[in-house]
């Protein structure tokens, strides 16, 4: 089962491939995301932090980490609010990988200008009343199911969420009002 579910996923990223160079995307902030982040070039030696400390890559593929911590650093947020069921020693690691400052958080304050959830989050309401206007919500695992997925088209479809780009395996949502509405759906590296 697992060689297959490789297998289906190594076609599905070739197939994806003449979408991940960030064409078709006219907004300068929306560009730079997809050319800088989500196909970032920066390498965060993950192995490093990870043997270091002793922890294991068990739960998510090795790039949907690499990202994670790109998005660390993109956000420079010194607190992050990660959901219960993702909070663990590797996923604090990866985020202190991107930006070293940052304090991983399970308690909602006022604010948040990075949250962590997995796709089966439930509570979205409370969540994204505690958002600030500059914040990023990451939502993992979108298509792990098909009530994962429909959780994430009622995110975006909420009128406090902006400039959201499906990644496939993970979801990025900017709630700054000051850029129009728009859904990208992109590759990561």
């Amino acid at each position: 089962m697992k060689l297959f579910s490789s297998i289906k996923r190594s076609i599905c990223r070739i197939l994806r491939k003449p979408r991940t160079y960030g064409f078709g995307v006219q907004s300068p902030f929306a560009y730079n995301f997809v050319r800088n982040v989500a196909d970032g070039k920066d390498a965060f030696l993950l192995d490093d932090f990870i043997s270091k400390d002793g922890l294991a890559l068990e739960q998510y593929p090795l790039r949907l980490y690499s990202l994670l911590a790109r998005l660390s650093a993109y956000i420079c947020s010194e607190r992050c609010y990660v959901a219960c069921d993702l909070l663990s020693e590797t996923i604090e690691v990866v985020l202190q990988a991107g930006y070293h400052q940052v304090k991983c958080e399970h308690e909602l304050g006022d604010a948040n200008r990075f949250c962590l959830v997995s796709a089966q989050f439930t509570d979205w309401d409370r969540l994204l009343n505690h958002m600030a206007d500059d914040g990023m919500l990451v939502v993992v695992g979108l298509r792990s199911n098909r009530q994962c997925y429909e959780g994430w088209k009622a995110l975006l479809a909420d009128d406090r969420t902006c400039v959201s780009f499906d990644l496939y395996d993970a979801g990025v949502v900017f709630f700054d009002h000051k850029m129009f509405k728009r859904s990208y759906r992109c590759n990561y590296r």
